[in-house]
């Protein structure tokens, strides 16, 4: 039903495991429909602390709902809609909170490489597909798993490949050499040719050089909302690491 095993003897499963078989088979038979606000809905099922997020294809008629893994299912696949109507593939990740990716009850890293490779990567998706690999980064902040950058690596490599270069993917491509300890003089060439009034690019741009004083001189010119959406995204977790120096 949703691409998942759990192998566990019976006298070793909890009471809190029971409660979230329970929960899943609510959801299968249409138990739960009120709480579901979209036809197609996520739900992040949880099972020994780790998430199994699901695909509910809601039945508003009174039948069973159909479920899939959110992650790793080969049985549909995600897409956005563009100006003219048509659907264009999308990875079907992108639709999974960071923290659920960073807490999955078990990773199939080939999965996620596939779904990239057969992802549509043009303008209308580009977005889509740049927030994915803020998601996996995201994600490695919170298990430091290191495959997630990997695969947020090779997504922005897809987007450049295809779409040419961008500033806003150079800044997350060296967020994460950052991470990963890697950063090289000519990564920190490529960021000083950053320029322009984008006050959130500058302000990044001086976090990933560990200008101290001009990045938080560019974070305070920021407006509330302007924070608030920085805030939002893995650049800031490096922001607050600088500061807190």
């Amino acid at each position: 039903m949703i691409e998942f095993s759990y192998n566990k003897p019976f006298k070793e499963i909890s009471e809190e495991t029971v409660r979230a078989f329970a929960q899943l088979i609510a959801a299968r038979k249409g138990q739960r429909n009120s709480s579901f606000t979209e036809n197609v809905h996520i739900f992040n099922w949880k099972v020994d602390d780790k998430y199994v997020p699901v695909v509910v294809f809601v039945n508003r008629d009174g039948g069973e709902n159909r479920l899939f893994n959110a992650v790793y299912t080969k049985k549909y696949f995600a897409s956005i809609c563009d100006c003219a109507g048509n659907y264009l593939r999308v990875p079907l990740f992108s639709g999974v909170d960071a923290h659920v990716l960073a807490n999955l009850y078990e990773y199939k890293y080939e999965y996620f490489y596939e779904q990239i490779d057969v992802a549509v990567i043009n303008e209308e998706t580009s977005e889509t597909l740049n927030c994915s690999a803020l998601k996996l980064i995201q994600a490695y902040d919170e298990n430091k798993d290191a495959e997630m950058l990997k695969i947020a690596l090779y997504t922005l490599k897809k987007l450049k490949d295809t779409l040419g270069e961008n500033e806003n993917y150079l800044i997350n491509e060296l967020q994460i050499k950052s991470r990963q300890g890697q950063l090289d003089e000519s990564d920190k060439a490529a960021l000083e040719a950053i320029k322009g009034d984008d006050l959130q690019l500058l302000c990044a741009k001086n976090i990933l050089l560990e200008n101290r004083t001009e990045a938080v001189k560019y974070y305070g010119m920021l407006s509330k909302d302007e924070k608030d959406f920085f805030s939002e995204w893995p650049i800031y977790k490096l922001y607050k690491k600088l500061v807190a120096k």
